[in-house]
């Protein structure tokens, strides 16, 4: 028997007998009912849907150090919760320290020899390299498009076709104009006349586009004429320092970017001085990954990880018969399994497009965000949910 609950608490079940009497005169003995038919009476305003949920948080974050240090202290304990500064772990990591500043002097040592390479440069070699620069520059343009002799000229080539589209319909417009007598034949061949100005502007422009091009395939090619000139006077010694000088700042230049991903490392919210410190408020700790000594690398993982307490909420699990019955809206009312049995109020903000197995169920997941009585809950907790179905 199946009964609803109603906004009063009492549940009205109507019962209909059914009774088959016989007449005595038929000689037949009178027979027990036994079809009971059951009426249910819905409040709709006060219906109500029990179900199980589980509570969760949108936001974790994983605390991770991608370079060698070796746990000195762990101040925090597994589901603690911390707030933003507090310490989490002092860390031991002046080896790393060592080789940051070891790449630095390896980069300003190397940047001395370079400037004394070029020093002893005889003019032709100085030349070669200007040109090389020069050169270097000149492709880059080419390569990206980002040329900025044509940026002017396509910038105005855009402007052009906008104003060549108005032109257009105004002359288009102003021939219908005339055919009706509306405007003189001097209004339509002055709108003529703005329009093929337009269009001389674009061929004008494209001209230039391509002048600028051209130009700039001459001088690359210039340049490269010039450096093998200047090339062919050096001797076999000069030669050889051009090629050091090319390789040197090569080197420079990849230490630097080695250098610049070190130190990134180091720089993030959860790292102060040589400690783990909590980047948020109300942070909860879990699966902490190390303990004192604890040597760290960087294919280590998650040191620890945490939750965000403030972005908690529940997840309703709504069994497939009901899914029709819940919308986003409506209210829910959670009791946890304590002593307490405090109500927790909330609101569904989502219900999943997607149906999932749990428990040998299907069921539909519908998240209820909590607007009283956050405090009381935990992640991991299960819960009693009531939806007000209206």
């Amino acid at each position: 028997m199946k009964t609803l609950k109603l906004g009063n608490g009492v549940k009205i079940i109507s019962i209909c007998c059914i009774v088959s009497l016989l007449t005595a005169c038929g000689g037949r003995e009178s027979e027990p009912a036994n079809n009971v038919t059951y009426t249910e009476y819905i409040d709709s305003d006060k219906q109500e849907l029990d179900v199980y949920g589980n509570v969760n948080v949108a936001k974790n974050q994983e605390i991770i150090i991608d370079f060698q240090a070796i746990v000195k202290e762990v101040y925090i304990k597994d589901g603690e919760i911390v707030n933003k500064g507090d310490k989490l772990l002092s860390l031991d990591f002046e080896d790393y320290k060592l080789q940051i500043k070891t790449k630095e002097n390896e980069i300003h040592m190397d940047e001395i020899k370079l400037k004394e390479l070029e020093a002893n440069n005889n003019p032709q070699m100085l030349e070669a390299s200007r040109i090389r620069e020069e050169l270097k520059v000149k492709q880059n343009y080419v390569i990206s498009g980002e040329d900025p002799d044509l940026k002017p000229l396509q910038n105005s080539l855009e402007i052009i076709e906008q104003s060549i589209l108005l032109a257009s319909n105004e002359y288009e417009a102003n021939k219908q104009l005339f055919e009706v007598d509306y405007i003189s034949e001097e209004t339509l061949k002055l709108s003529e006349q703005k329009l093929k100005n337009r269009q001389k502007e674009k061929e004008d422009t494209l001209t230039a586009i391509e002048k600028v091009k051209t130009n700039r395939k001459l001088e690359i090619s210039s340049l490269n004429t010039q450096l093998k000139s200047t090339e062919i006077q050096f001797n076999n010694a000069d030669q050889q320092k051009v090629s050091s000088i090319e390789a040197l700042k090569l080197k420079i230049a990849t230490s630097k970017l080695m250098l610049t991903s070190m130190k990134n490392k180091l720089d993030k919210p959860y790292l102060k001085d040589n400690a783990i410190i909590a980047p948020e408020d109300n942070l909860i700790i879990y699966d902490i990954n190390c303990m004192k000594g604890t040597e760290i690398n960087s294919g280590m993982g998650a040191v620890l990880k945490a939750m965000y307490q403030d972005t908690i909420y529940v997840t309703a699990d709504i069994p497939e018969e009901s899914i029709r019955s819940v919308r986003t809206g409506q209210s829910a009312r959670i009791t946890l399994a304590d002593e307490i049995k405090e109500e927790i109020i909330g609101s569904i903000s989502r219900v999943s497009e997607r149906a999932i197995e749990k428990d040998g169920d299907t069921i539909i997941e519908a998240i209820i965000e909590i607007e009283k009585g956050k405090a009381l809950l935990k992640p991991g907790l299960t819960a009693d949910i009531k939806i007000i179905l209206r």
